[in-house]
């Protein structure tokens, strides 16, 4: 597959990779934008398509169930993006970014059972995503962001034995939920997500 091609697809085409193809697709974008970066550091926008590549080669390897290269990766792409973010503070793609990098991470944190590691994660990632989410209503993805890390954050308190701030995490994540899909904002991969949602919030609630 032509690296130069693989390196402009979007983050959403990326979710629909998954398993071992999620790493074989992602890997090879690595190589290309960091030799670029090495000869011209201060290139923006190389910059940015070498912490998109890290994440999704990040998000592969948790799709391929190896947690391990999931944080290694979604290191360096939240290296590569602070130092974007340090240059122009006040955009907020750059901040998103970051709370996606560290979502992923996050998640490769619960699969090791590192829970209060996830929850530490998570309670940045909210602290990031809800003003972002305020701010921009009619982007959708932003508030999916948000409830997702609810949700996740309401796993960690679960793993650690809190089930009272589980509970309390699932009842904020799940009117998020139903709020997109009442708008139709919700993905064909989130068909069943309130449906899960309530299983949890069952769980928690015993």
């Amino acid at each position: 597959m032509d690296v130069r091609r693989i390196r402009k697809l979007s983050r959403v085409e990326a979710n629909r990779e998954s398993g071992p193809e999620a790493v074989e697709a992602w890997v090879p974008t690595i190589e290309f934008p960091a030799a670029a970066l090495a000869k011209e550091p201060e290139n923006g926008v190389v910059a940015y398509d070498l912490a998109i590549s890290h994440f999704n080669t990040s998000r592969g390897y948790r799709l391929n169930g190896n947690a391990p290269k999931t944080i290694e990766h979604g290191e360096k792409a939240l290296a590569v993006m602070r130092e974007l973010s340090k240059k122009d503070p006040d955009n907020m793609e750059y901040k998103r970014n970051l709370a996606v990098y560290e979502t992923e991470i996050a998640r490769a944190h619960l699969i090791l059972s590192q829970f209060a590691n996830a929850a530490t994660i998570l309670q940045r990632v909210i602290e990031t995503m809800t003003p972002i989410a305020e701010s921009d209503h009619e982007t959708t993805t932003y508030r999916l962001d948000l409830g997702m890390a609810y949700r996740l954050l309401a796993q960690a308190f679960a793993g650690m034995g809190d089930k009272k701030k589980a509970l309390e995490m699932i009842e904020k994540a799940i009117p998020i939920a139903l709020q997109l899909k009442n708008e139709n904002a919700l993905r064909d991969s989130d068909a069943n997500l309130i449906a899960e949602m309530e299983s949890e919030r069952a769980a928690y609630s015993k």
